[in-house]
């Protein structure tokens, strides 16, 4: 799965590359380290010449920008941008072992930032050296320790050797680090989506689309948000409806949402249980975008009605509701479960739409310590 790097998909680049691996290497081992002192005029020769370098990276000739890079380090032997580029640039080309041993002596380097140790945890995680993927990343929190991005990789290394409570624990540490950093959202929204914690698949996934409101994992995200909802409310008959998004016992009077002790899972089931409560417009057939729509516009009125704690997401929509863009928000971020459904509503009500772009770019929340939704 692709986190954080473009992979190396190019077949020609890849013969290419294999031709010149020794001549990079050999480039490296026979670098000289100048001494200190350099000339501002050399500095700035380095500068111009590692801008030109990582253009090239971005392009993917990366033996041409390691040539450039290491002429850069040569000029200006103690900036940390030059090794670090280079170190990119081999793991780019899949080069996992010499990048460890480009990247490794740079943790001593002052200047070096917790991507350096991402980086190296990600080049051990290629080889599939995994326990040393998570000592750097480790190495990393204990001098970044608000950095979201480490706290992502370890648990993804963790996903991978199938420990997802550990995985779990991981992105939600992250998500106390970095709030408003937006890859442990995703990961956890997609997890949780299959376990026995639905509420926070909901809640983490709708900030994660908060925070990544334009991309292709956005469209993901909407896609399982949509399913979490389809498959968790049911009803039974005319009169009857069950939701099961909470592995605790299942409440659907609203006065058990009234005791302020009762945690916010059980609350939050109990009111949205009580926003499914069946009519003669619902039944399991017409489960779509239209109908949970009115769920959650209902959820969110039935919640806003309570005394319960702040909580920024629920304190958002609100704030939509009284702006009349929480129906075309529903739309948005339901959108990619119901396609169909959401064309035909978006096509009737496009000007609804504008609106809430435009309330939504100016006024979705971020997220700090202070407004922290995560589970206790």
């Amino acid at each position: 799965m692709k986190v954080n790097v473009n992979t190396w998909t190019s077949p020609t680049i890849a013969r290419k590359q294999m031709m010149m691996k020794n001549i990079i290497i050999s480039l490296i081992i026979l670098c000289p380290l100048l001494a200190n002192g350099q000339s501002e005029k050399d500095k700035n020769k380095a500068e111009e010449i590692g801008l030109k370098a990582i253009k090239i990276v971005d392009e993917g000739d990366y033996n041409k920008a390691v040539t450039l890079l290491l002429k850069a380090q040569k000029l200006d032997p103690n900036r940390f941008d030059y090794p670090y580029e280079i170190g990119y640039a081999l793991y780019q080309s899949k080069l996992y072992e010499q990048t460890i041993k480009w990247l490794k002596p740079l943790m001593s380097h002052p200047d070096a930032t917790d991507v350096l140790y991402q980086l190296l945890g990600n080049a051990y995680d290629e080889l599939e050296h995994r326990d040393s993927a998570i000592w750097s990343y480790k190495k990393g929190i204990e001098k970044y320790p608000h950095s979201g991005k480490l706290f992502l990789e370890s648990g993804i290394v963790e996903y991978r050797k199938e420990n997802y409570d550990r995985a779990v624990q991981y992105w939600e540490d992250g998500i106390r680090a970095e709030p408003n950093f937006s890859s442990n959202y995703f990961w956890l929204g997609r997890i949780l989506s299959d376990s026995n914690f639905k509420i926070w698949s909901l809640m983490y996934g709708e900030i994660f689309m908060f925070l990544e409101p334009n991309t292709n994992r956005t469209q993901e995200m909407s896609k399982i948000l949509y399913n979490v909802y389809n498959t968790s409310i049911e009803f039974e008959t005319d009169t009857s409806s069950q939701v099961s998004l909470n592995n605790q016992i299942v409440i659907i009077a609203d006065e058990f949402a009234e005791n302020p002790k009762i945690p916010f899972e059980l609350n939050f089931e109990a009111l949205f249980t009580l926003a499914c409560a069946p009519d003669s417009s619902r039944t399991k057939k017409d489960l779509d975008i239209y109908m949970f729509s009115e769920i959650r516009q209902d959820f969110s009125e039935y919640w806003n009605q309570k005394d319960f704690e702040p909580n920024a997401v629920f304190d958002f929509h609100k704030s939509m509701i009284k702006n009349a863009v929480f129906d075309a928000y529903n739309y948005w971020l339901l959108m990619m479960g119901d396609i169909e459904n959401y064309k035909s509503w978006f096509n009737s009500n496009g000007q609804e739409f504008e609106e809430f772009a435009a309330y939504f770019n100016d006024n979705r929340p971020t997220f700090n310590n202070k407004n922290l939704v995560i589970r206790k």
